[in-house]
């Protein structure tokens, strides 16, 4: 208790337990009473007859998800997984391009970014200005239809822009901002782009990337089975950087491979067969290689480090979903656009072309 009372005042507290509805979150200071409290936390609720949740959603430790939110208690942070960080700029990026959206799909947008705006350093009611107009114009003044369409204001297209901006940067608060707020550091996220290529063993050979829970994949078929897999694994991480650039762009990107061949490439900027050359120079003339091309690493991830995009390459959608579920993220298909598509056409003829094909 002395060394406690040290810290300050408030910070004598021991243990404390909070309930949000049926999710109580126990803190307490040291181990040995950590164990203790959750010996009669469990008494207590078997003797008033109270049954706990399945294991799988029990948490133990410095660090876990509560609410849809990562807890750092040693660090004193608060944390919005990069997975709902990413839906939720890929729906205000739509927002701001004017796209259009039907009402039902705007108001998961905006009730999304109210239950973000507590947790999003930087994020204040003013961001919120204009965008619930559009909840006043249906009938008799009442909430629109879910099929309605948006008109996207001039207002709530800056609005989104404003949340862009915020979000490619900020994705977490100090636990002392509700004390003493002040404005975020600037902060680079951090993501990782997984990719993988399949074809002998595969139920399905095809190509398959994922990004935090948003994945897409393209089954192979007739002259695309014949490029070598060295190719194939070099061709995906250049589809990566087309899907997920919109939503990767300020981010400091780690391209992972289980290609050893394809990173040295990459890393070296060399390649020592024409095909491979080909394929790499195609992708060094992306946009969206020069977009991300300052901050990007590639790195070799094979075996059980790259099981996401192992999977979605040989269409084992039934354990993707499974282990989406288990990593907590809510999985997201992206289209693989005519220029995506285009980087593995391009080799297809090119191999073709100078008797390349296998």
């Amino acid at each position: 208790m002395d060394a406690r009372q040290k810290l300050g005042p408030c910070q004598c507290r021991l243990y404390e337990i909070c309930t949000y509805t049926d999710d109580p979150f126990l803190v307490c200071v040291g181990a040995p009473r950590l164990a203790r409290a959750v010996t009669l936390w469990n008494r207590l609720l078997q003797t008033i007859g109270i049954a706990v949740a399945i294991p799988a959603k029990r948490q133990f430790g410095a660090s876990l998800r509560w609410l849809g939110l990562d807890f750092f208690l040693s660090l004193g942070v608060v944390v919005v997984p990069e997975n709902k960080r990413l839906r939720a700029l890929a729906d205000v990026i739509k927002l701001a391009a004017g796209t259009p959206t039907v009402f039902s799909d705007y108001r998961k947008t905006t009730s999304f970014l109210q239950y973000l705006k507590p947790f999003v350093a930087g994020a204040d009611e003013s961001y919120f200005y204009g965008l619930y107009e559009p909840y006043s114009r249906g009938r008799d003044g009442g909430l629109p239809d879910p099929a309605d369409a948006v008109t996207l204001t001039p207002q709530i297209r800056s609005q989104a822009d404003r949340w862009v901006f915020l979000l490619r940067s900020t994705a977490g608060i100090f636990a002392s901002d509700v004390l003493h707020p002040q404005p975020p550091a600037a902060a680079t996220p951090t993501l990782h782009l997984y990719s993988d290529a399949a074809l002998e063993g595969a139920a399905v050979p095809g190509l398959g990337g994922y990004m935090h829970g948003f994945y897409w994949l393209v089954a192979l078929q007739g002259d695309e089975l014949r490029l070598p897999i060295s190719v194939l694994e070099l061709i995906v991480i250049g589809i990566n950087l087309i899907v997920f650039e919109e939503l990767a762009r300020g981010a400091r990107c780690i391209l992972c491979s289980d290609s050893l061949n394809s990173v040295q490439v990459l890393t070296n900027l060399r390649a020592k067969s024409p095909l491979m050359a080909h394929v790499h120079f195609q992708i060094l003339q992306l946009p969206q290689a020069r977009s991300l091309g300052g901050t990007t690493a590639a790195v070799h991830c094979f075996g059980s480090a790259n099981p996401a995009a192992d999977t979605v390459s040989r269409g084992n959608m039934e354990y993707f979903h499974s282990l989406c579920s288990q990593l907590g993220v809510v999985p997201v298909l992206k289209e693989v656009t005519l220029e995506a598509r285009g980087l593995l056409d391009d080799a297809v003829s090119y191999a073709r072309s100078n008797g390349l094909l296998a």
